[in-house]
């Protein structure tokens, strides 16, 4: 009797997973359409069950996505149609680039201000950061304001020689 109900646990499992290689396989073959997919998809979630660890979420995240990004004969683009889209937009967006009057080369010469040494002794040095935001006076060169992630808000009016702090009294940015 116990060889029985092995057997029988033991065929119902593979039964279970050859449902789950077919309609993973089929996402992956990109050769079937949503529905056929949703067809083979959906009775093995009626067995399997809908619950955590079952996949079904990460299913129905591919499905919301299937549907609305499928063609009208309802198979998804293949990812070389996405390569191929990438490569067009990356070859258009450069050959405006090089048509553009805006395009111009950097005649800028930067030169590094400070700080010239890292304090070795901890995980920051003072002085440093990255900058996340820029604001030049289209009227005025020499007024300058700049953002930084955890170093507020700051305002120069003589082309970055001295700074004044503009977010000290901000409860929150």
């Amino acid at each position: 009797m116990k060889k029985i109900y092995l057997f029988l646990l033991m065929l119902s499992s593979a039964l279970m997973f050859s449902q789950t290689k077919d309609f993973s396989e089929m996402i992956n073959a990109g050769t079937f359409t949503v529905r056929e997919i949703q067809d083979v998809a959906e009775p093995y979630f009626e067995i399997r069950g809908k619950g955590k660890g079952t996949g079904y979420k990460q299913y129905k995240r591919w499905e919301y996505q299937a549907l609305r990004s499928m063609q009208d004969n309802g198979v998804l683009k293949s990812p070389q149609f996405y390569y191929d889209e990438l490569e067009r937009y990356n070859k258009y967006r450069n050959e405006n680039a090089i048509n553009s009057k805006n395009a111009q080369s950097d005649t800028s010469s930067w030169e590094q201000l400070g700080p010239y040494s890292k304090n070795s002794s901890s995980s920051s040095s003072p002085g440093t950061g990255r900058i996340m935001a820029l604001a030049v006076d289209k009227s005025n060169a020499n007024h300058l304001i700049v953002g930084s992630e955890t170093g507020g808000v700051w305002k120069s009016t003589d082309a970055g020689v001295n700074w004044t702090q503009l977010s000290d009294n901000l409860v929150n940015m």
